[in-house]
């Protein structure tokens, strides 16, 4: 019995396992708008789409007119 309970709960991690490594390509985009809003205030980065994938790059330095 316990060997039986053991084998399912191995079976039903690998699947989530697999599922998880199924759904990696979600952050494909053709354009920045594709790509996520989510960013916090103190960071300097933003989501930006390279090569047809969304990566964190560096947020340009903004330039003071004063």
């Amino acid at each position: 019995m316990v060997k039986t309970i053991k084998f399912v709960y191995v079976v039903l991690l690998f699947l989530s396992l697999l599922l998880v490594i199924k759904n990696v390509d979600a952050l494909r985009c053709d354009t920045d708008d594709d790509c996520p809003k989510i960013r916090k205030p103190d960071v300097h980065y933003i989501w930006r789409c390279i090569d047809n994938m969304c990566n964190l790059s560096k947020e340009p330095a903004t330039v003071d007119k004063n």
